[in-house]
């Protein structure tokens, strides 16, 4: 039963979770990821025999608190910030069928000696009702939470790759965006951020559009992270140059190579060096060849619009929304077929 695991060492998903295994494949690959370790499920399953304490597991916390000192000793680390991005990668999490997103914590500026309550807080999240009903709803039967350590990217821009268009699902157009500071704001939408589309094959951009990034997330000197208005002279300014756009490019294309399917990339940028922080399958995709609200296939001559909708609902919908309009979308279409008894 191995607590500890270092991302150039492998590992099974079952063992180090879907976000971990992927970023030890991209770095054993050359892809410029930080170097980290993964505190694995059997930490987590030790925890939960002992009934849930309050504590680490005694064994657990001495290879953690060894594993920390060695990450941050070691010559990769140089250069990084002296604090760590402790996050989770749970056994069911950045599947193809599932990703987790947003369901259990993500503790960003933890020094080194809160390593131990971070992963706790974690942990704790996996226990929470809604993790619950999600997990409910896709039916694993069991989800252990390993836990990733890394150093944290002092990063000057950060943001996300789409290698194939997350919207129409179009496989030969690259998705970016990003925003200044950590990745929280974009991940988080807490900013609207740059945006450009690119052409898969040539690199070529098709589309850009530079937003208005009145925010960025940092570092907080006491630990953790805090919210601060940008430079007035960033907010305007795209986060990154057509330079660094090609270098996206260029290791967007690897990754989707090395994990054979189209990826969700995180990414951040600090000095002249991009980094890799997340890679995992595309988890809304359309297949190939449209099909039809009624289980027939498209007509190759078929058009199809989404521009009524996206006049009244621009962008994604929301679950808070939807919780919102539903009964009165439901009532707005309902009622005039109710009224002539044609429901």
């Amino acid at each position: 039963m191995r607590l500890i695991r270092w991302l150039t060492d492998g590992g099974d998903p079952a063992e180090v979770g879907g976000k971990a295994a992927a970023l030890g494949a991209l770095i054993r690959a050359g892809l410029p990821v930080p170097p980290g370790f993964c505190l694995t499920a059997a930490a987590y399953r030790q925890w939960v025999e002992m009934g849930r304490p309050e504590g680490l597991p005694p064994e657990v916390g001495a290879q953690l608190g060894t594993a920390v000192e060695e990450l941050l000793g070691s010559e990769p680390a140089a250069g990084f910030a002296p604090v760590l991005a402790v996050r989770s990668s749970a056994t069911a999490e950045d599947a193809p069928t599932a990703s987790f997103a947003g369901q259990l914590l993500t503790r960003l500026g933890v020094p080194p000696d809160q390593v131990a309550a971070a992963v706790l807080a974690i942990w704790r999240s996996a226990e929470g009702a809604g993790v619950r009903a999600y997990r409910s709803r896709l039916g694993p039967a069991e989800v252990g939470v390993a836990v990733l350590i890394q150093p944290l990217v002092p990063a000057e821009a950060s943001g996300v790759i789409f290698t194939a268009d997350p919207i129409s699902g179009d496989p030969d157009r690259l998705v970016v965006n990003a925003v200044w500071g950590l990745g929280e704001g974009v991940v988080g939408g807490l900013v609207t951020p740059d945006h450009w589309v690119v052409d898969k094959a040539s690199g070529r951009i098709l589309e850009a559009q530079v937003a208005d990034k009145e925010l960025m997330v940092v570092l907080d000197p006491s630990g953790g992270t805090r919210k601060v208005p940008a430079p007035p002279d960033r907010r305007g300014r795209p986060a990154f140059g057509p330079e660094t756009l090609g270098e996206l490019w260029r290791l967007a294309r690897l990754v989707e190579q090395v994990r054979g399917a189209p990826q969700d990339i995180e990414f951040a940028a600090a000095g002249e060096k991009i980094y890799l922080l997340q890679a995992r399958p595309i988890t809304v995709r359309p297949a190939d060849g449209w099909v039809s609200g009624f289980d027939s296939e498209t007509d190759p001559d078929t058009v199809w619009t989404a521009a009524n909708i996206q006049e009244v609902l621009p962008g994604l919908v929301t679950p808070l929304t939807w919780s919102a309009m539903q009964e009165n979308l439901n009532y707005a279409f309902r009622k005039p077929y109710l009224e002539t008894g044609t429901l």
